[in-house]
């Protein structure tokens, strides 16, 4: 999907914009998004990893909260 141009700041941008696609694309009471590597950027080291698990529930005062992890962090 996306390369390195944009350094850090682009990848953090791609990363995001992954994850609101997936989010969007989901049913609205789906709480639980799966980002696949592919629509991740590249150019880094591989890290074996091929998904980015997404998560949003409320806080403690109703806030939205979004968690990012990879499958080995749940």
């Amino acid at each position: 999907m996306a390369g390195t141009d944009g350094g850090d700041d682009g990848r953090l941008r791609t990363v995001l914009s992954a994850v609101a696609t997936a989010i969007e694309q989901s049913p609205a009471n789906e709480g639980c998004f799966v980002v696949r590597a592919a629509d991740l950027p590249t150019g880094q080291e591989p890290t074996g990893v091929d998904r980015l698990i997404a998560i949003t529930e409320p806080g403690d005062t109703g806030e939205l909260i979004l968690t990012l992890m990879v499958p080995t962090d749940m």
